[in-house]
């Protein structure tokens, strides 16, 4: 056999490949590819692209001090942490509303039973001081 029979008998084989003791297919790109009963998401947390200093920081600065053009799609990306910014600080603003109405909640009930409680009839005959 020459060595393309050789090659294409090794590609008709199943390739797989055991991590953590559990067995995974390769198909023909090399990525993983899981079984249906098994869940990856431990095996691929986070996308190495799609954040860090060589997806966000220019890929070239100028000597004489210019400022360098956005990169691609690096506006779209500024973009986007500016809406995410904007969520976080309404939704601590809605909790930090939440939390001060409910104090103010429990202090007009707390008023309202000392009210209750005064109005009641007293008892006859005790001297009031």
């Amino acid at each position: 056999m020459n060595k393309i029979q050789l090659f294409r008998l090794s590609l008709q084989a199943p390739l797989t490949t055991q991590i953590r003791g559990k067995k995974y297919d390769l198909h023909d790109k090399s990525v993983l590819k899981p079984p249906k009963t098994s869940h990856m998401c431990k095996l691929f947390k986070v996308n190495p692209t799609k954040f860090g200093p060589l997806t966000n920081f220019p890929d070239y600065t100028f000597m004489d001090g210019r400022p360098t053009p956005l990169g691609a799609h690096q506006k779209k990306r500024m973009e986007e942490q500016r809406v995410i910014a904007e969520k976080i600080v309404n939704l601590n603003k809605e909790i930090a509303f939440a939390k001060e109405r409910h104090a103010r909640i429990l202090r007009e009930k707390e008023l309202q039973q000392k009210s209750i409680q005064e109005s009641k009839l007293k008892e006859k005959g005790h001297l009031m001081l």
